[in-house]
C-alpha cells in the first residue's frame, strides 16, 4: 500500500496552509518508502519534516532533522512513533513552536 500523499500533506493542513504559516518549499515524497517530506523555516530545534506512513498499523511516524549548510549534515532531532492522524499537526506545533493556524 502506497502513501496517499494529499492526505499526508492534509495532517498538516495542505501545502498552501504550511507555505504561508511556516515557509515551507522543497515538497517532496517517495512512494516506496511512504514518506512525505519538507523544509521549513522559524524553529531552532529542526528545519525539516518526514512523515512516514505505517500502513501496517495505520499509523504515522513524524522525524525532524536540523539540515547544517556548512557542513551538509542532517541529523535526527527528534522522532515521534505511533502517531494518528489528528495528532501530526499538533506534534508538528509543539516539536518546533511554530503555528499551523491562526
Amino acid at each position: 500500500m502506497k502513501i496517499d500523499v494529499k492526505e499526508a500533506f492534509a495532517t498538516f493542513g495542505g501545502t498552501n496552509r504550511l507555505k504561508v504559516m511556516v515557509g515551507a518549499k522543497n515538497f517532496s515524497y517517495h512512494s516506496e518508502s511512504n514518506y512525505i517530506q519538507f523544509d521549513f523555516k522559524g524553529s531552532k530545534k529542526a528545519n525539516v519534516a518526514q512523515l512516514v506512513y505505517d500502513y501496517g498499523n495505520d499509523l504515522y511516524n513524524l522525524v525532524f532533522f536540523k539540515f547544517k549548510r556548512k557542513s551538509f549534515e542532517c541529523p535526527e532531532v527528534a522522532r515521534f512513533d505511533g502517531l494518528y492522524a489528528d495528532m501530526v499537526k499538533e506534534t508538528f506545533e509543539n516539536e518546533t513552536g511554530l503555528y499551523l493556524s491562526l
